[in-house]
């Protein structure tokens, strides 16, 4: 069995880096996509600033986290997992596009990603992940970390209209 499991020949997220972990489908290649575009953005300097923007639910910033790790955002990135969400309650609310805990490296991606630009989903995407290194909500609330996230990162105002 091990050996087995040792012959699959590599999959793209083997090749990119990234964990995602969904069936083969028009929605996992649209995150995959997404989380290149995403990493590409969290190696900004101004995108970068979000770790420092943001505190955990200890009131500490996000980059002590990163710090402790002796990771950046783009590495934090590749530790996170990625599910589908399909079948989850939380899909079914309006405007949720993915979601997890602060804390967990797993985030539920909704089936709706499929069909939103892939600027709104990097966007979403480094939300989840700044949910990931422990960012809580209320305060702040998910459309002010997304207009955060948008204005560090580089988005627009079609992206903040989309995810409130």
């Amino acid at each position: 069995m091990v050996l087995a499991t040792l012959a699959i020949p590599a999959t793209a997220d083997e090749a990119t880096g990234f964990r995602v972990r969904m069936a083969p489908s028009h929605h996992a290649e649209s995150v995959r996509r997404a989380l290149e575009g995403a990493h590409e953005r969290l190696g900004r300097p101004e995108c970068r600033k979000l770790f420092t923007d943001f505190v955990d639910l200890e009131g500490r910033p996000l980059q002590q986290k990163l710090d402790a790790l002796r990771l950046d955002g783009q590495q934090f990135l590749r530790y996170v997992g990625f599910y589908e969400g399909y079948g989850h309650k939380r899909c079914g609310q309006a405007r949720v596009l993915a979601f997890t805990q602060p804390g967990s490296l797993a985030v539920r991606v909704c089936p709706d990603v499929a069909r939103r630009d892939r600027e709104t989903v990097e966007l979403i995407l480094i939300h989840e992940m700044l949910h990931s290194l422990g960012l809580g909500e209320r305060p702040p609330s998910s459309a002010e970390i997304t207009d955060q996230v948008t204005k560090r990162c580089g988005g627009s105002a079609k992206v903040q209209r989309a995810t409130r």
